[in-house]
């Protein structure tokens, strides 16, 4: 208590695999990037395999600085992926990174190792990248530097989007990075691990992700939590309990199988549990809750880029029933704040002409057009009716005075949410002139599942589905300061409070303000005003801090209207770097 009561005072003022059965081969394309893509955007490219081959790695070039979280989503589909890019239906996920890569910097190879490796049986395949945390830094295609072939697998590259999925991708497109792969035949041992650190006794639930080319599947499992080459366990998926004193105390595992075909095969990864860790480290929990249904907005995707020009941006999409929409709000999300809005939204008996033909809206079917603070929801005179079947089209940005630039606020494409709980999908909206000139009386053009520009629409008795959030910055390293970030997700907030508790809940108390997942008594409470905010939070280089355990949860409220909803947990284990 006395080291949290420091922490009070303050406020106030490698995991290594090896498998030792195969070798690895690896294909690389290219890192001289000269062009690159927004953050969350794919790259598509075809691969051919002369036989069954099974990739563990991936090397890519990523924009985003060194050091940023990054990971991938891997896809593929049979055959090429011309013709595929704009039909998510085509395509399935077959991978992913396992959350623990950072970028390298542009024109450096990023490593990614794959959560579990993808397996491609002798064939051709489309294949997708779908970037996670950056965009991908790739090559224009000239030609000559398209096709890339080693002894067993070969590639022709390629397309990329902004937005996956996109019926317009840029083309031709060089994908940078590598395949790294083995043959797909024969037994590979591999497993999950969670958690992988902790405080002792730390429990640890192990998952067999062994993959065998043998009809007969993996017959036997043989694990060595400790590192003290003693088999500890026969089964196939496991728990283990960890227990230590003092700090670091680390534990290698070993899983050795058998399929009674291939060799047996034997994976021992190095140091991967940390019990007492000293490093800091920063864990999400639990789940935020509301005490009943909260009005909000049309739910939007999250921001993957801006557009910044006279143009405006924005979706369409058919109404799924009656609904009156009552309000229209533009993220002010650009790091430069601007000052206005501009929304103008139409309600038309079809939709849109796709670009490049183009529809010009009458002046009945533009019911409203309107400018005002950023920041604010824009009401009109009274609440707007949308009948089955008619279109809803709205466009919309932040600016700075009337003659300032539109910063439309990009999201995914095709984005498919729901308005009163029936489905919808909003496609891209343009107007290839400033709305703001022409009181939004100008051409406007669908233009597929491009990225929309994003503009709230409040809808009387839609509901959300969200729920209020609180995530860390950086991890709390002793002497650096720490942001906790807490979204209300509450349009109508009065402020937020996040409180520093003394441990978590063995089991979430339900409460009239939400379900409480952290222990009081409550060591410091923080307001939030508006519901939304950042808290930086100092910590003191010292080490009596060392393995110091805070846990932090939000509170959000709009008295008026009853409406409290308490967010994740957020765990901090002070340490090092």
């Amino acid at each position: 208590m006395k080291n949290l009561s420091l922490i009070a005072g303050a406020l106030g003022a490698l995991v290594l695999g090896a498998n030792t059965a195969h070798s690895q081969m690896k294909l690389t394309t290219t890192l001289q990037s000269n062009n690159g893509g927004s953050v969350g955007g794919i790259v598509y490219f075809d691969l051919k395999a002369k036989s069954s081959i099974r990739i563990t790695d991936l090397e890519t070039n990523y924009s985003a600085p060194s050091n940023t979280p990054v990971g991938v989503q891997v896809w593929t589909a049979p055959s090429t992926y011309v013709g595929k890019e704009g039909n998510a239906s085509l395509w399935k996920q077959v991978g992913v990174d396992d959350g623990k890569a950072v970028s390298a910097g542009r024109n450096v190879a990023t490593k990614i190792k794959l959560k579990t490796p993808v397996v491609l049986a002798a064939g051709s395949y489309a294949v997708a990248l779908i970037a996670v945390g950056s965009g991908h830094a790739y090559t224009t295609g000239t030609g000559t530097n398209q096709s890339y072939k080693d002894s067993f697998i070969s590639l022709s590259l390629g397309a990329a989007a902004n937005t996956p999925w996109s019926r317009f991708p840029f083309s031709p497109r060089v994908w940078n990075g590598s395949i790294i792969y083995t043959s797909g035949s024969g037994l590979f041992s591999s497993f999950n691990a969670v958690p992988t650190s902790g405080k002792s006794p730390l429990q640890v639930k192990f998952t067999d992700t062994t993959y065998t080319s043998s009809a007969g599947g993996v017959k036997t499992w043989a694990w060595d939590f400790d590192g003290d080459n003693k088999i500890d366990s026969t089964v196939q998926n496991p728990s283990y309990t960890y227990t230590a004193t003092g700090f670091d105390k680390k534990f290698s595992v070993t899983l050795t199988t058998t399929d009674g075909t291939h060799p047996p095969s034997k994976i021992t990864m190095k140091d991967l549990i940390t019990v007492n860790p000293s490093k800091a480290m920063a864990e999400d929990f639990g789940k935020g809750t509301f005490n009943k249904p909260v009005p909000s907005p049309i739910v939007m995707p999250k921001n993957s880029s801006h557009y910044i020009y006279a143009h405006t941006r924005g979706f369409h999409f058919q109404a799924p029933g009656l609904f009156l929409a009552n309000g229209f709000e533009c993220p002010n999300d650009h790091a430069t704040k601007q000052t206005d809005q501009t929304v103008s939204v139409y309600r038309l008996k079809a939709a849109p002409a796709t670009f490049p033909a183009t529809h010009t809206p009458t002046a009945a079917e533009l019911v409203f057009h309107g400018t005002g603070k950023a920041g604010t929801i824009l009401r009109p005179k009274s609440p707007i009716l949308f009948k089955k079947g008619e279109h809803l089209a709205i466009l919309g940005a932040c600016h700075s005075g009337a003659a300032g630039k539109n910063y439309n606020s990009y999201g995914q494409g095709g984005w498919k949410t729901s308005v009163l709980n029936q489905p919808i999908t909003c496609n891209r909206l343009i107007m290839q002139v400033d709305h703001k000139v022409n009181k939004g009386l100008g051409p406007i053009a669908d233009n597929g599942t491009g990225s929309i520009g994003r503009v709230w629409v409040h809808v009387l008795g839609n509901t959300s589905t969200l729920v209020p959030e609180l995530t860390s910055s950086a991890r709390p390293i002793l002497g650096t300061t720490s942001n906790l970030l807490f979204k209300g997700n509450l349009a109508t907030a009065q402020a937020g409070v996040i409180f520093l508790g003394v441990g978590r809940m063995p089991v979430p108390i339900p409460t009239p303000f939400g379900s409480l997942l952290i222990k009081p008594p409550f060591l410091m409470n923080i307001a939030i005003p508006g519901g939304n905010g950042t808290l930086p939070v100092p910590i003191p280089n010292s080490n009596s801090l060392k393995g110091v355990v805070l846990d932090w949860q939000g509170l959000v409220f709009d008295i008026p209207a009853g409406i409290y909803g308490m967010s994740n947990g957020t765990e901090w284990n002070l340490g090092t770097k």
